[in-house]
């Protein structure tokens, strides 16, 4: 099963999920970058550390001198993720990446997504779904209000699918 952090990397560079298993031949994993761009290539190394970190290493500096600006703030997004959802280092520890990117819904936002996709749910319903611990813990409080990432989201509307 691909890790998230790997998935989110797929889901902006779809292409590059082919080239997955190609990293435990160093020819292959050379012949395959040849064949992307800078960001690519950086993105499908991180893809190969994230998915075997015990074998694999991604240099930091990778990101500093080859990938586009524009993608800087997604790759240090899926870092992120990689150690708090694939690894779990940072759950003692919450942190968070918020770049103009991110997608935080509140509580509001919550019920819009959840009735957009077929249940019906007001913001009192979430408020009352929060206060009883029957949704998923905020990715994020600001001034004692929860705010969550819209993969949370999606996760949790995943659970009401199965």
């Amino acid at each position: 099963m691909m890790k998230t952090a790997t998935q989110k990397i797929m889901n902006s560079f779809p292409m590059l999920e082919k080239y997955l298993p190609d990293h435990d031949s160093a020819l292959l994993s050379d012949e395959v970058l040849s064949k992307l761009s800078d960001t690519e290539q950086v993105f499908l190394q991180m893809a190969w550390f994230i998915e075997a970190p015990d074998k694999e290493n991604f240099n930091l500096k990778l990101l500093f001198n080859k990938v586009d600006k524009d993608w800087l703030g997604f790759a240090l997004e899926t870092i992120n993720v990689f150690f708090e959802k694939d690894t779990y280092l940072l759950e003692e520890m919450p942190f968070s990446v918020i770049t103009e990117n991110s997608m935080y819904y509140n509580q509001s936002d919550f019920a819009a997504y959840l009735s957009q996709h077929g249940l019906r749910f007001s913001r009192a319903k979430v408020n009352m779904y929060w206060n009883r611990g029957k949704l998923p813990n905020p990715d994020i409080t600001v001034s004692g209000i929860p705010y969550w990432e819209l993969t949370t989201c999606e996760s949790y509307l995943k659970g009401f699918e199965s």
